[in-house]
């Protein structure tokens, strides 16, 4: 193609050369025929349609997805002859690039998108093809899909003081994923054992708890948020 778009250029300047260089590009076309070369692969990426800080980044040493969210994935292609382009994915990793098909002409993004349910390593494939039946290589990417419970968002303490004990209170929020309903489990006493559990709220309301302390010694409390469906969150503790 680059000989063809030089000629081009040079008969635009130089109209009297028109014979001579329709002549020169047949030749330079019967011995050496333009190769046509299949569809290239610029970009594929992975992202997901939730809100920014409340997701478990996936572009990391160890890229991992979410169950119960809906993962985007995009490949960016480019036919430097222009021909019409079909981008075929596996996104559930059946080896079978049926998931997501869609043609684009000479240049562009194909998205595809998935959910998925189960736990467990996951490898994609993508690739492009033009109208010539010329194909890129089938590329891959992997990723681990993993349970993501909820996370103590904020946390907000007070003691009341009183003559011979104290009351400790605490104001949670949390984030959860998939906007599941959570519910908030606390030691009060560092024993190990959660005495308190809550009825199930959504993950943005504040919960505020309250556990008299039978002295005014300092008391170390431990506490943590839960789902139902993706167990729950790193236990933090608190002082009072």
């Amino acid at each position: 193609m680059k000989p063809k778009t030089k000629i081009i250029a040079w008969i635009a300047g130089e109209a009297a050369a028109v014979a001579l260089l329709v002549i020169l590009a047949a030749s330079a076309s019967a011995e050496q025929p333009q190769v046509n070369n299949p569809p290239e692969i610029q970009e594929f990426s992975i992202s997901f349609g939730v809100k920014a800080g409340n997701l478990i980044g996936i572009d990391t040493d160890d890229p991992r997805a979410c169950t119960r969210v809906q993962v985007n994935f995009s490949v960016t292609v480019k036919d430097h002859e222009g021909d019409l382009v079909t981008v075929s994915m596996d996104l559930d990793g059946d080896k079978k690039l049926d998931d997501a098909k869609q043609k684009i002409k000479g240049e562009g993004t194909a998205m595809g998108k998935k959910i998925y349910k189960d736990v467990g390593p996951m490898q994609v494939r993508y690739r492009a093809c033009d109208k010539k039946g010329l194909c890129s290589q089938i590329l891959r990417a992997e990723f681990n899909v993993v349970l993501c419970p909820p996370e103590l968002n904020k946390i907000r303490t007070d003691v009341q003081d009183g003559d011979l004990d104290k009351i400790g209170i605490m104001t949670l929020t949390s984030r959860d994923k998939q906007d599941d309903k959570v519910f908030y489990e606390v030691d009060w006493d560092d024993d190990g054992v959660f005495e308190t559990k809550t009825k199930l709220v959504p993950p943005d309301k504040p919960v505020t708890l309250k556990h008299t302390f039978p002295d005014r010694f300092m008391h170390i409390v431990s506490l943590r948020v839960c789902d139902t469906k993706d167990g729950c969150s790193e236990t933090e503790t608190r002082k009072f």
